[in-house]
């Protein structure tokens, strides 16, 4: 045992002993700019939408609800010529309540009334220019109710590209005339936020329409914001 001892000893002794060198890398910490802009565009519209609602009372639930439906299928029968399914219009339920009316006397005392259902559908139209046509159309076919009118640009990534473009250009601007009063300049990007605001145009109306006022859309505010930090040295 003690013979391998020492020629274990004896061979540890004899290897080459290897230089240890430590290696530290350190990044240097550089400043920062941050930049908060904004382009914006006006364009014209491409999609509307409006909604229509159908109300209806009675002494029952039940009854409240079959009226309702007959108006209701009767107002979708005839919006439905006006729309062209093939041009991605659609006519969708928005909601529907069933609820009990109640009168209140002076004392605080509730009475039952009635039943009331409302249903109220959305029709997406891209032909904006026969919107007026649906409000006559609804008012004339049981609609109690016109509103939410909303005018908007369906597919805005074919505008917000072109505009984040801009914004991101004039937020490398700022930063690199900042960085240059201060006898810095720009050395990289830290961080960059992007934000795509779409400000519909919309308007809304009554219930006692008796022919719609012929709608004029307006244009559709599209707005991109960037806040960006860049690294400056």
């Amino acid at each position: 045992m003690k013979k391998i001892i020492l020629l274990l000893t004896l061979a540890l002794l004899s290897m080459p002993v290897l230089k240890s060198e430590a290696i530290t890398v350190t990044e240097k910490d550089h400043g920062f700019i941050s930049v908060t802009v904004s382009a914006a565009k006006e364009i014209e519209p491409d999609t509307a939408s409006v909604s229509f609602s159908v109300e209806t009372t009675a002494p029952t639930a039940q009854a409240a609800v079959n009226e309702n439906n007959t108006k209701t299928e009767k107002l979708i029968s005839a919006l439905k010529p006006l729309i062209s399914l093939d041009k991605s219009d659609t006519i969708s339920t928005a909601s529907i309540e069933v609820k009990p009316v109640y009168t209140t006397d002076k004392k605080g005392n509730k009475t039952f009334k009635h039943y009331k259902m409302e249903n109220t559908i959305i029709v997406k139209i891209k032909d904006i220019s026969k919107v007026s046509k649906l409000i006559d159309c609804a008012v004339e076919n049981h609609a109690t109710r016109v509103e939410d009118i909303k005018y908007y640009i369906e597919n805005d990534d074919l505008y917000s590209a072109a505009l984040i473009k801009e914004a991101a250009q004039k937020a490398e601007s700022n930063a690199d005339m900042t960085a240059k009063s201060l006898d810095k300049k720009l050395c990289g990007v830290k961080r960059i936020f992007v934000n795509c605001v779409q400000n519909r145009a919309s308007a809304a109306y009554g219930a006692n329409l008796v022919k719609s006022t012929p709608v004029q859309p307006q244009k559709v505010n599209m707005e991109v914001y960037v806040n960006a930090d860049f690294y400056v040295k």
